[in-house]
């Protein structure tokens, strides 16, 4: 007796995600095509070795965001409290001290590293790519992340979190690196966030990079 036929049917479900991004503060705006379609196409026109140079120009970001995390979760695990205060404020991440927010992009993007030595930016530097330290130093939230560059870098960077004062305290944020490497009006984003409260630090599943190759 012959076997029945069995028709597998596969299905594709494809999701788009646009975060939304009100945001007032200084960002680069993001292309229309999807992350995937952007990629597929910059790795189309680009060769082996560009690729790997801009990978190895993009490290930068990796590091530095890294250290973004850390010192946002050493921030908010540490006790902090008002002059002449008797309890302690409930745990939060840095901040201007409004409930949610975003920093403010170091340098500015008006700063344009490709115009700098070997295309980068320079933290106290003049001339073509440089720009006053002082936006790190005297900058409230930078302070309190003690995050700040000096010298050549390749990247703007930026910080967003939202701080809920309930209880112990809890704070999600969001660590932002941006450039443009090839100089055509066109930034890579860079994202690592988590998630800060009484139980510990949750990070996302990873690093988020939007147009790797910008």
């Amino acid at each position: 007796m012959p076997r029945p036929r069995l028709t597998v049917i596969a299905l594709l479900c494809v999701t788009a995600f646009a975060p939304a991004c009100d945001d007032k503060k200084e960002e680069p705006s993001k292309p229309a095509a999807s992350k995937s379609d952007g990629k597929a196409a910059e790795e189309e026109t680009l060769s082996a070795a560009e690729i790997y140079i801009r990978k190895s120009k993009a490290s930068e970001a990796q590091v530095q965001l890294a250290k973004l995390s850390d010192s946002a979760a050493a921030y908010f695990m540490a006790d902090h409290v008002e002059r002449g205060a008797t309890e302690v404020l409930a745990h939060r991440c840095p901040s201007d001290g409004t409930p949610e927010g975003s920093g403010t992009v170091t340098p500015p993007l008006s700063v344009n590293c490709n115009e700098g030595s070997k295309g980068n930016c320079n933290s106290g530097g003049s001339g073509p790519g440089g720009y006053d330290a002082k936006l790190w130093a005297d900058d409230r939230v930078w302070q309190q992340l003690n995050f700040l560059i000096e010298g050549e870098h390749r990247f703007h960077y930026n910080f967003k979190w939202k701080n809920d004062p309930e209880g112990y305290g809890k704070c999600e944020f969001t660590a932002q690196a941006f450039a443009d490497l090839d100089d055509d009006g066109v930034y890579s984003t860079y994202e690592r966030s988590g998630t800060l409260d009484e139980e510990g630090f949750t990070p996302a599943a990873g690093l988020y990079i939007d147009r790797q190759y910008e």
